[in-house]
């Protein structure tokens, strides 16, 4: 059975919305006195801070066992932000992650800590894994850091807009999620698969506003669907979960500033049109190619989930109408864009990670798919920030 039958199957019989990953057994971490972990035998112990070295409590830590599926330990920091977990009787390694969970304005987001040794700790003998809250760097190989994400897209037919040479100021309103209210901050977006992005920026209200080159632009809220936003030349507001979005970011459109132009958008009357520009002839524009983009996670490693964006006919992919790629990186989360698409037409969008290797769709293998919760949902090309959170088949 070649990819894309398999695949389509998995979306056609498949019931996303009720396949759940099974808890996996806890441990409760121990109160202590000091802040110091020691390392014991046969025990995953350590300590979480923030970056003045202040214990944080009640963040989960979970043990990823790196060689079988659904068998990780877990564990919570007490009052002097330590942990222990008991891997005496267990022959094999793990890696060890611990998360945040934070809430603003009604929604929560989780906040991977940051590893003083990422390295993985072998079981039945143990080792000392502290973690730090910190914004995690990013780079352009890795833009998204552990914090929200702001996404900067031009608008349709901004053509001399580059959103990666764009200087975006974000101006915290009021307290952000970490209770802080820092001062501005100014950055620029790094590309990414699933568009231009700013990491690492604490979740909350902001006012923003965008320049290129010293001159200012005129920015919006960026939805999917007929919604539309009045322009201006700034934007208030926070992050949401747009696109099924697991993570909460903040979606922008942005576009030159031209004579005649309404921040309202609406049309130009005659006396504004003498004064546009001259329309620029679209048989010389170079226009990308259409694409779906966005992010996997899981609670393990992605490394060959094959993520699948076809054109359901007679309940099968028309493989003439279908496009993928292949997650060739490590990691709980990873990026993906889908190229060659066509503009305009609605694509089924699904991943899959063959657990035991065997090429065949199996309970165990991880499933995710875009709108899972109602049944699923197409996505219309283009399309960006597309998150997919990948369970276990029943």
């Amino acid at each position: 059975m070649n990819k894309l039958r398999l695949i389509t199957l998995l979306v056609l019989t498949t019931a996303l919305s009720a396949a759940t990953l099974a808890a996996p057994a806890s441990t409760t971490a121990p109160s202590a006195a000091t802040t110091s972990a020691t390392a014991q035998p046969g025990y995953i112990t350590g300590v979480v801070t923030d970056e003045q070295g202040k214990p944080i409590p009640n963040v989960e830590i979970v043990a990823d066992n790196t060689l079988a599926y659904d068998s990780n330990l877990k564990a919570r920091t007490d009052a002097q932000g330590r942990y222990k977990i008991d891997v005496r009787k267990a022959p094999v390694t793990f890696k060890v992650f611990a998360y945040l969970s934070l809430s603003h304005d009604g929604y929560s987001a989780t906040v991977d800590l940051v590893p003083e040794n990422p390295d993985v700790v072998p079981g039945g003998v143990g080792g000392v894994r502290n973690f730090v809250y910190k914004p995690k760097p990013t780079t352009r190989d890795d833009p998204f850091g552990n914090l929200g994400l702001v996404y900067v897209e031009r608008t349709v037919g901004e053509y001399d807009v580059d959103p990666t040479k764009v200087v975006v100021t974000l101006t915290p309103v009021g307290k952000l999620a970490d209770g802080t209210t820092p001062k501005p901050r100014s950055a620029t977006p790094l590309p990414s698969g699933g568009g231009p992005v700013i990491g690492n920026v604490m979740w909350g209200t902001y006012k923003v506003t965008a320049t290129l080159n010293g001159q200012p632009l005129e920015i919006r809220r960026r939805i999917g669907g007929f919604e539309q936003f009045e322009w201006g030349m700034s934007y208030t507001g926070g992050f949401t979960k747009d696109y099924y979005a697991v993570r909460p970011s903040m979606f922008l459109e942005v576009r030159s500033m031209r004579p005649g132009r309404a921040a309202s958008q609406s049309a130009p009357t005659q006396s504004t049109q003498a004064q546009l520009p001259p329309a620029r002839s679209t048989a010389t524009q170079s226009v990308p190619s259409s694409s779906i983009s966005g992010t996997l996670r899981a609670d393990v490693d992605l490394k060959g989930t094959v993520v699948l964006a076809c054109v359901e006919k007679n309940g099968e992919c028309d493989e003439t109408m279908a496009g993928e790629t292949t997650i060739t990186t490590s990691g709980r989360s990873a990026r993906y864009e889908i190229e060659g698409l066509q503009a305009g037409v609605a694509y089924s969008l699904v991943a899959w990670k063959d657990m035991n290797g065997d090429g065949e769709v199996n309970p165990g293998d991880l499933i995710g798919m875009f709108g899972a919760d109602s049944g699923g949902q197409a996505v219309t090309a283009p399309a960006s920030g597309l998150e997919l959170t990948l369970v276990a088949m029943p």
